[in-house]
């Protein structure tokens, strides 16, 4: 009894372990516990951001689940068999309520500052990028050395995503990923970009034209760079990605392809510069 009491009480504990650092780690409810929950459930966020299939999440939460269960049922053990249970709970739950208390105090100490940061953030970005709109494609100047990106003209590109007060960018770098536009700005050639939007952006941007373009990030977030030239969807490098969401969304091709060889091997290109010519797009802002 005491065996099978043991076994199932390490199981309801870690079930309620992965429970809690899921709330913080999705809901980001204690900043300062954050990044340690999320290392619990870093891989179901990435299946689940890159379309994986629903059953590896659950496979790997019964994975952790069971690992869990078998670190604790020691600790749960060594509970059943002492002699003094009130004082082996003081001892080994103390510690974890002392850990907790400090965790929320430091958070709740740091809200404040934290709080003003964000709103004075916020209230930049409203300033700067006020004439942005969700489906307009940022271009600026980067040293990059890669044969992809070398124009001497604009290099870089990204899609802006605005969500209330979150001016975010679409980008890839080492990854398909979301930055703060305002960080992606500081890092091109003397802050400088040009914004272009769609000339028929106010029939195509719509409600659900804008929920189609987030659909299509979501299918490609994560995704690695391609520092090759392939056309594949494996891998994506900056113009690839934005050309492939703006054909697969809108229908619409920014701009010719181009065919190149390489080996003997015909592939196919498309760069920046050659999104910023389309005779589709239009320019909103250039600074």
């Amino acid at each position: 009894m005491k065996k099978y009491s043991a076994i199932f009480t390490s199981s309801i504990i870690s079930i309620l372990f992965i429970v809690v650092t899921g709330w913080i780690a999705f809901g980001n409810a204690l900043s300062v516990a954050f990044e340690f929950a999320f290392l619990f459930h870093l891989i179901p966020f990435g299946i689940g951001f890159t379309g994986g299939a629903s059953i590896l999440i659950f496979l790997y939460y019964l994975l952790l689940w069971v690992v869990l269960s078998l670190l604790i049922s020691p600790i749960t053990k060594a509970f059943y068999l002492s002699k003094n249970k009130t004082k082996f709970l003081t001892f080994s739950i103390a510690p974890i309520i002392l850990i907790t208390i400090i965790v929320v105090y430091i958070d709740y100490s740091k809200n404040m500052e934290r709080e003003e940061r964000i709103a004075m953030n916020n209230k930049m970005d409203k300033a700067d990028f006020h004439h942005l709109r969700t489906g307009d494609l940022l271009f600026q100047k980067v040293n990059k050395k890669d044969s992809l990106t070398s124009d001497s003209t604009y290099n870089n590109i990204g899609i802006a995503f605005i969500d209330g007060d979150n001016y975010a960018l679409l980008e890839t770098s080492d990854q398909v990923q979301y930055v703060s536009i305002r960080q992606w700005v500081e890092n091109g050639n003397n802050n400088e970009y040009v914004a272009k939007r769609l000339r028929n952006a106010d029939s195509l941007l719509t409600n659900s034209g804008i929920q189609d373009l987030r659909k299509e990030a979501r299918n490609n977030i994560m995704k690695k760079y391609d520092n090759s030239d392939d056309w594949s969807d494996d891998k994506m490098y900056n113009a690839e990605l934005i050309w492939k969401m703006y054909e697969r969304t809108f229908n619409i091709e920014l701009g010719a392809i181009d065919t190149i060889q390489i080996d003997s091997i015909n592939r196919l290109e498309i760069r920046p510069s050659t999104i910023f010519d389309s005779d589709k797009l239009m320019t909103v802002r250039k600074k």
